[in-house]
């Protein structure tokens, strides 16, 4: 499955960078989508 991945996603991710946020978890987030890994998914789970 490929994402397109649009400008705004592109200027989130530059500027959780510029932040020093973690961006090796954003891409496996996005990989466990991606796959559909539920194990992956509940473990990153949203707190809010």
């Amino acid at each position: 499955m490929q994402i397109l991945r649009s400008k705004r996603f592109e200027r989130e991710l530059k500027r959780l960078g510029k932040q020093r946020y973690p961006i090796e978890l954003v891409v496996d987030c996005i990989q466990a989508i991606i796959n559909k890994d539920q194990t992956t998914l509940s473990q990153i789970k949203d707190h809010s």
